[in-house]
């Protein structure tokens, strides 16, 4: 399988920055392949004729739902499917759902998006989340406070995320297994978490400027394009895919797998439990009247 074979991609995240340029990249080298990107807003420009824009607020779970749902109807597989939303923010707000906004961006929609499109995901599909496939810490997660309502240091809170998409990565692996195993399936899905390393994107925009010029500073040196990221992420992704069914790879494309926390049954189970609580409960918050 490789991403110029792809007939159907769908990329959260897809209206900028990387997930722009995988889109971009996609589209260009499988003019056959219809390729949706969800965000809030519509790029200004979109070349490619086979792109497709579809608007998804993706902090919102039932926002998510609908999406998907309208997704499945048209009952067309998925060949690829990337998550690339998010924003970078030191401040704890809350959405309409009780959930914390960066969270709901950077892990809890991402999971939902993942489990409403297994039906329709092809047998060898990847499933690429992008957000940092390096500084999660499996080992020192604390599975009593998975919801952040105990008092956390700055850079726990910033690493959290990135750990619970490593273990979801695992688990959703494991349970491809088991099904492989007992006959109900014969999947041979990837499930792959990046890191994208110091791209030129506009994300930190916000942030206050000490921290943008720092960041400007690394970039300056560092940095690659969107496009040259794209490339590197979609190569990693297609590379001979591991048996596990689950792949963490470097900024270059690069698999990380031996030098990742490898989580428990029991430990899965619990980030399972906690991912599909948090996303069911937002489901059933009463929705504003506003």
């Amino acid at each position: 399988m490789n991403w110029k074979n792809c007939r159907k991609a769908v990329i959260v995240g897809g209206t900028s920055g990387i997930g722009y340029g995988i889109a971009r990249k996609v589209a260009a080298d499988a003019p056959q392949a219809k390729v949706i990107i969800s965000g809030r807003h519509q790029p200004d420009d979109i070349a490619q004729s086979n792109i497709e824009f579809v608007r998804l607020d993706a902090t919102s779970m039932r926002e998510i739902k609908k999406y998907t749902d309208a997704l499945k109807s048209q009952q067309e597989k998925i060949d690829l499917l990337v998550l690339s939303q998010g924003v970078i923010s030191f401040t704890k707000q809350s959405t309409e759902e009780n959930l914390d906004k960066t969270i709901a961006l950077m892990y809890t929609g991402r999971q939902m998006l993942i489990r409403e499109l297994l039906p329709v995901l092809t047998n060898d599909a990847r499933v690429i989340i992008i957000l940092n496939a390096v500084r999660g810490d499996g080992s020192t997660l604390d599975y009593n406070n998975l919801d952040l309502n105990k008092k956390m240091s700055l850079g726990k809170m910033i690493t959290h995320p990135m750990t619970l998409n490593d273990g979801m990565v695992q688990w959703f692996a494991r349970e491809q297994i088991e099904k492989n195993k007992s006959g109900s399936s014969q999947h041979h899905r990837l499930f792959v978490h990046a890191f994208p390393g110091w791209v030129k994107t506009d994300i930190g925009k916000t942030l206050p400027w000490p921290i943008r010029m720092m960041g400007a500073i690394s970039m300056y040196f560092k940095g690659v394009s969107a496009d040259e990221c794209a490339v590197h992420m979609l190569n990693g992704s297609y590379k001979d895919s591991d048996k596990e069914g689950w792949l963490n790879i470097n900024d270059v494309g690069d698999s990380l797998n031996g030098k990742r926390h490898i989580f428990t049954d029991e430990q899965l189970d619990k980030i399972a439990k906690y991912t599909w609580e948090s996303i069911d409960n937002a489901l059933l918050t009463p929705q504003s009247t506003k």
